[in-house]
């Protein structure tokens, strides 16, 4: 059993744990959407609860899923001011986008601010380089319009791919991954520009792990009714793995046009 194998179950363990503490008879009532006034932005819900400075509402007087800092082309970064994670950047256009084989994936990680994600340890500074980390639901509908979570299928597709048209075998780790930001030197080639970060997780607890040290990466696919598929990639692995988290763990997201 490798670490990442031994972290991910320390995430499922303390995640599980956490969910075991709540109320579950509990009912909440739940909203359209969480507004961000300041911003005049709104993001899709249905919410509980929103993020600071959000209010919950079924109506929203401004576009939502739209970027509060009305967007840049596909080939910029998502603007990296104060204001960009009050609500954060939803919109398509914030992201660069990479043609890969027959499949088009963003080429950064997703940075929507909705309930449900988090910066890696509270920190808005880990948003402007990683994104943020979802929970399996949120990830299911954060995705913009015209895209969608991969399923595991995508993800093997890609591997595929990117192996199959290179020179080495079992190497997706090392192609996918990016030129720099990787612990202990652990850098890939990024051969087709996918520029995967070791962006790390988080659990429902509160609890971080390992940014810097390795990237994970939310499917559709379940695995049963408390876990889901991702891919996971190490700073010293060559191939990408597929594993199995709690859905209430944090995770990066990648989104895959439809």
């Amino acid at each position: 059993m490798n670490r990442y194998t031994i972290l991910l179950a320390a995430i499922l363990s303390i995640s599980l744990l956490s969910s075991c503490t709540n109320n579950d008879n509990e009912t909440l009532q739940t909203y359209t959407y969480c507004v961000y006034s300041a911003d005049k932005f709104c993001a899709d819900g249905p919410f509980t609860t929103c993020q600071e400075n959000g209010r919950l509402s079924n109506t929203c007087p401004y576009n939502s899923s739209s970027s509060p800092s009305g967007g840049s082309s596909s080939n910029s970064k998502p603007s990296s001011s104060s204001n960009a994670y009050v609500g954060g950047s939803c919109n398509i256009s914030s992201y660069r986008t990479k043609r890969i084989g027959n499949q088009t994936w963003m080429a950064e990680n997703l940075n929507c601010n909705v309930a449900g994600s988090v910066c890696y340890n509270n920190d808005p500074a880990n948003c402007t380089k990683y994104g943020r980390l979802y929970n399996w639901k949120t990830a299911m509908s954060v995705c913009p319009s015209g895209w969608h979570l991969p399923s595991k299928d995508d993800w093997y597709k890609l591997a595929s791919y990117v192996v199959n048209n290179s020179s080495c075998s079992n190497c997706a780790g090392l192609l996918l991954k990016s030129t720099d930001g990787w612990y202990n030197n652990g850098n890939g080639v990024d051969k087709y520009d996918f520029s995967a970060l070791p962006g790390g997780g988080g659990s429902s607890a509160g609890d971080f792990f390992f940014v810097g040290e390795y990237g994970s990466w939310w499917s559709s696919l379940e695995y049963d009714s408390v876990g889901a598929y991702g891919l996971i990639i190490g700073y010293d692995d060559v191939p990408a793995f597929y594993d199995i988290n709690a859905k209430s763990s944090l995770v990066s997201v990648r989104c895959l046009q439809d």
